[in-house]
């Protein structure tokens, strides 16, 4: 079966527990590295954000490159624009690129089978 230097070596700060290497109080695994608590915000990948209450990062909502929470984006991708209203990243309707939405033709012309405001 191996103890733990065979089988958390690769996980510093870390145990073995349950069949798996968890990390020791006061740290939290922030992309497979434990990582003292103090320093785990700034630790996130972009693309996502720390949730203190599960003590991990987790991805931002589609469209967003950082975010805050799930649903407060602060930076959009490309090809996206930040709703005020709602917080989050909405593809950019009328440039013919379709990731999410229904359809986008990339035009303002309705009755050809996509909408100005892209539905099908």
């Amino acid at each position: 079966m191996g103890d733990y230097c065979e089988r958390c070596a690769s996980k510093p700060n870390s145990v073995f527990t349950n069949g798996i290497c968890q990390c020791n109080n006061g740290y939290v695994d922030v992309n497979g590295t434990c990582t003292l608590k103090t320093q785990c915000e700034v630790a996130c990948n972009v693309g996502t954000y720390f949730d203190s209450q599960l003590q991990k990062c987790l991805p931002c909502s589609d469209g967003c490159l950082s975010c805050k929470t799930c649903y407060d984006c602060t930076q959009c991708r490309p090809d996206y624009n930040l709703d005020a209203k709602s917080g989050l990243c909405l593809e950019v309707c009328g440039d013919g690129k379709r990731y999410t939405l229904e359809c986008d033709d990339g035009n303002n012309v309705d009755g050809d089978g996509c909408s100005k405001d892209c539905n099908v």
